[in-house]
């Protein structure tokens, strides 16, 4: 795959950029609660005033700082993968097109390679083979570096919440991770789409014999071209409810989790009065940000199987000999 994306930098480049938004998210979540800590604060002589503005002042600046760092990792990471991705989908449509110019007359003969099923490859298939490059690697990586770095960090400021917030963590992954590997009844509607593809390329390329069949055979084309048609929809609403309770999932767990991290904290301030609150919240807080990071991240995972599926297509037939070479 990785032989037909170039420039290869821009995959470097965005996959660094990964690895740097993980880790903004965390530190974002610091700097959160001692901005939060420091608005908290007893403001009621001169001096307490005084600290307070020299310490908003501080954490502001350093907000700032923060997002533009947010900012520039994100605009790096979606650039390079955006550029290689396109670059990925201009080599491959003019690899795959000209593979298919030099089958031999024969190969076009079979159902499979029918001219509705080959555009199809061409502009469908081939968008989707991204989901195999290092862009999904890198979303990933982000995702739970991101959660990781937060569970860590928290040791240092809470020991007894960073291990329940490591035990509980990989619930936040489940949702993305059934995302990308959903794939309801694939063969079966590849199948039907193939059928249906190249029945419809049979009846546009024959369009004015198609039409002196008279109405009643035309009604009855359209019939079966209907029922071929009726596994891909049903799968379709299938995937449909079941992406569905994935998305719900993803995104109902991330406050889950957060709501579970700051009733943990409290349970063990209550428990134990010479804990820190201002340390304990300091990680939850850290936890609270890594997690929405690796929400969103999780969100921009493309599917996976649906990539396998279609580069098992591409490839196929750019890496099939031809058993009779036309030139």
């Amino acid at each position: 795959m990785m032989t037909y994306y170039d420039p290869k930098w821009m995959a470097y480049t965005g996959f660094a950029a990964s690895i740097c938004c993980a880790f903004t998210m965390p530190l974002f979540g610091f700097c959160l609660s001692k901005y939060i800590i420091a608005i908290g604060a007893q403001k009621s002589t001169e001096a307490e005033i005084a600290a307070f503005k020299s310490e908003a002042d501080h954490w502001t600046l350093i907000f700032f700082f923060f997002t533009l760092a947010i900012g520039s990792c994100t605009y790096v990471q979606r650039l390079s993968f955006g550029i290689g991705g396109d670059n990925l989908s201009y080599t491959l449509r003019i690899k795959l097109f000209g593979a298919i110019l030099r089958k031999h007359i024969g190969w076009f003969d079979s159902k499979d390679h029918a001219p509705g099923i080959l555009t199809n490859i061409l502009i469908e298939d081939i968008s989707k083979v991204n989901g195999l490059t290092t862009e999904s690697l890198a979303i990933m990586i982000e995702a739970g570096l991101g959660l990781g770095a937060a569970c860590f960090l928290c040791f240092f400021f809470s020991a007894k919440v960073a291990i329940v917030v490591t035990l509980i963590s990989p619930f936040m992954a489940l949702g993305g991770v059934g995302m990308s590997k959903l794939g309801v009844n694939s063969a079966e509607v590849d199948t039907a789409y193939k059928a249906a593809n190249a029945m419809l390329s049979d009846l546009v390329l024959n369009y004015k014999t198609v039409i002196t069949f008279g109405e009643k055979n035309v009604e009855t084309l359209l019939f079966r071209y209907s029922e071929l048609l009726i596994i891909p929809h049903k799968a379709g609403v299938k995937r449909a409810h079941i992406s569905g309770l994935f998305f719900g999932y993803s995104q109902a767990i991330r406050f889950i989790f957060v709501g579970v991290v700051f009733y943990v904290a409290a349970v063990f301030l209550n428990a134990d009065p010479t804990l820190d609150s201002n340390e304990v919240y300091t990680g939850c807080y850290m936890v609270f940000v890594g997690a929405i990071g690796a929400g969103v991240a999780l969100s921009f995972m493309p599917s996976m199987s649906a990539a396998k599926q279609s580069a098992k297509k591409v490839f196929g037939i750019i890496e099939e000999q031809s058993v009779i070479d036309p030139r």
